[in-house]
């Protein structure tokens, strides 16, 4: 009867053992999906920011700002510009809001453009695009970006 005992024993730990590594590679499949989705989302973004930026010349959205701060009259190209580069800032944030929400960006490196966001809480040009743009992205990094803000607005 002991040697049953100890057969059936050593049936039941390689049993373990299968399921155990069977939820192991499972695991690992989640994990390589959840990596090659965020690359294909920062791939796809990488393309929006250079299609966003053909249509523009580099120097456009630095002669908008210039004439922003002044407080100079902005033109059609110029407000184009600034509805370009912040089309393009906010394609930058919301792969970093994915790349965060599946584990791939730490804490430190979102607060660091949730700072960025919050910056732009007075921005007059950046929430008038923000506005259109806002309905164009994941409800989950619109809702990120709305209440951040409104925190930066009170502060």
């Amino acid at each position: 009867m002991n040697k049953l005992t100890w057969k059936d024993l050593i049936e039941a730990s390689g049993v373990i053992a299968i399921v155990a590594s069977l939820i192991f590679v499972g695991m690992e499949l989640q994990q390589s999906r959840e990596i090659a989705i965020a690359d294909i989302y920062q791939q796809k973004t990488a393309i929006l920011i250079d299609q966003l930026s053909f249509g523009m010349p580099p120097e456009a959205v630095f002669v908008a700002r210039r004439k922003l701060r002044a407080g100079e009259e902005l033109d059609s190209d110029d407000q184009y510009a600034i509805f370009l580069a912040t089309a393009a800032r906010v394609a930058y944030w919301e792969n970093n809001h994915f790349q965060y929400q599946v584990g791939l960006m730490s804490e430190e490196q979102w607060d660091a453009s949730r700072r960025s966001i919050a910056l732009r809480a007075n921005d007059d040009a950046f929430l008038e695009a923000w506005e259109d743009e806002q309905h164009t992205v994941r409800k989950s990094f619109a809702d990120e970006v709305n209440k951040i803000l409104r925190e930066a607005a009170q502060d």
